[in-house]
């Protein structure tokens, strides 16, 4: 396997870039022949470094893998067992919902199955009680998704990291350096942008009357959400941690961190996602033609980044934008890359029902934390509004999408895409419409 053409992948990068308005990318891949990294573009555009492979960016939510991995070194241990209630550990903890509270697992925080009101939490400080803290104000957390079905949910994990806090005895940041970082060489990752602000540090930038735009970066008046997004990282670290993953279980240096069993056991489906795909721990996986892809991705409001696995070729890829649009980017150089350095086409698009249901079941208005869809008929088909708010308010607002219905609840975009976006409905036990799940969200049907 010699990896992607690099011209070609240049000439593809810098096109996204333009079209997306994205102002630096980070690409890294990993394979039987090694590890190969490019950098597009500039870390910031008002004081512009070249963008390399050891260029720091907020990495997100792909920490949520990173947190699942140190729980799963801790199942290893004795010291914690996934499908344990959670109160095991955490005797006084609760959400609204008294039964949600008593029978939550721990398992159900990372296949983002709980159903509370999961996009952030207030702001409990930045002292090492930040996240117990969180947890405690997690009390009045109403459900807005059924229990056991899964909807993304962030605050999950920052349960989750108070958990390892308690099982291992060490704060949360320093869990993930010790277990995690340190074994694996990620010498250039790190939760407190004071930590980085010395190396070469990526901005992040949105969009303003079409030209990129940096977004003045702040210290996090919490870190309670270090567990849910909170590492920043390279496509030097990356690689080094999609290796592991890829790998035994076995640090470079031959140091065992996880039992085989244990680590192929987080890439195994436990819950669907929707039309496609599953959840395992933390990991979202997708069949495509045959091969499993596993994958996760993050977003800020002006970093957006992909990590994607391959185990059955042995290969890696992340991506790193520092753009509001750098989603797009990243979605679609992981499909020119699948294709063009694994072989891998895209995924089979699923057929149109030759006879369209009735739309008025489905129409209205869906309610979720950070963004609002509206649904209508029109000319025979529903169209579909998202409004962002909240503290991702500043996102660009996308486009109408026109859909398609592929089963009597499922949905799919009808715009042509190498991967369309796709959606579910879900019913009450008497077929009531209640809820309506897209980009990974079950929203709640509130008018």
């Amino acid at each position: 396997m010699s990896g992607p053409d690099p011209i070609a992948l240049a000439e593809r990068v810098e096109a996204g870039m333009a079209k997306h308005v994205v102002p630096g990318v980070a690409v890294g891949v990993l394979d039987a022949d090694g590890a190969r990294t490019w950098g597009f573009g500039v870390t910031n555009v008002d004081h512009p470094l070249p963008v390399d492979a050891d260029t720091v960016f907020e990495i997100a939510s792909i920490t949520k893998t990173m947190t699942a991995t140190v729980a799963a070194g801790l199942a290893a241990e004795g010291k914690l067992e996934l499908d344990a209630p959670v109160r095991r550990y955490v005797p006084d903890f609760r959400v609204a919902d008294p039964t949600v509270s008593a029978t939550v697992t721990v398992r159900d925080l990372f296949t983002h199955t709980a159903g509370w009101f999961g996009e952030y939490l207030e702001p409990t400080g930045r002292g090492e009680d930040a996240i117990a803290k969180g947890v405690t104000a997690m009390a009045a957390l109403e459900q807005v998704a059924p229990a056991g079905v899964f909807s993304y949910n962030n605050v999950s994990l920052t349960l989750a990291g108070r958990i390892i806090e308690l099982v291992s005895g060490r704060s949360y940041r320093e869990a993930v350096r010790e277990l995690l970082f340190a074994p694996l060489g990620m010498t250039r990752s790190a939760f407190a942008a004071e930590d980085v602000l010395y190396e070469r540090l990526a901005a992040g930038h949105t969009v303003r009357d079409g030209a990129a735009t940096r977004v003045r970066g702040r210290l996090s008046e919490s870190t309670n959400g270090d567990p849910v997004g909170g590492v920043r990282s390279t496509v030097t670290d990356l690689l080094r941690y999609a290796r592991f993953h890829l790998g035994d279980g076995t640090a470079s240096d031959g140091t065992r961190l996880l039992p085989a069993a244990l680590l192929a056991a987080m890439r195994e489906p436990r819950v669907p996602i929707g039309p496609v795909g599953h959840v395992g721990l933390s990991w979202f996986l997708e069949d495509r033609n045959g091969t499993r892809l596993v994958a996760h991705g993050g977003a800020t409001v002006a970093h957006m980044s992909q990590l994607l696995l391959v185990p059955e070729r042995g290969a890696g890829l992340v991506i790193l934008t520092n753009g509001a649009n750098g989603v797009r980017l990243c979605a679609e150089l992981q499909e020119w890359l699948l294709a063009a350095w694994l072989g891998l086409g895209p995924r089979a698009r699923p057929a149109r029902l030759e006879r369209q249901p009735d739309l008025v079941p489905y129409a209205g208005r869906y309610w979720a934390p950070l963004s609002d869809v509206e649904l209508a008929a029109e000319d025979g088909a529903l169209v579909m509004w998202l409004a962002w708010k909240g503290s991702v308010a500043e996102r660009p607002t996308p486009p109408p999408v026109r859909l398609e219905f592929t089963g009597p609840d499922t949905v799919i975009s009808a715009a042509a895409s190498d991967v369309p976006p796709m959606g579910d409905f879900l019913r009450a036990a008497n077929g009531t419409v209640t809820h309506f799940r897209w980009g990974s969200r079950a929203r709640r049907k509130v008018g």
